[in-house]
């Protein structure tokens, strides 16, 4: 879960950088920032699952999540 989180957030970042550099396009622009944002804000939220569940994981919680 960890792994995808950390892809997610690279993703988001870079659409996110594309939409911020495409002046000469506003709606491709906003299209990107709208799409790098969402997969940022899904990547943290998956990291932070992820760490939550190894931390638990590690306690000998045996739970899904």
């Amino acid at each position: 879960m960890r792994l995808l989180g950390n892809l997610l957030l690279g993703f988001g970042a870079l659409l996110g950088l594309l939409g911020l550099l495409t002046v000469w396009m506003p709606i491709f622009g906003l299209l990107c920032l709208t799409i790098g944002f969402g997969l940022f804000v899904v990547g943290q939220f998956l990291r932070r699952k992820g760490r939550q569940h190894a931390v638990l994981r590690k306690q000998g919680d045996r739970g899904l999540f």
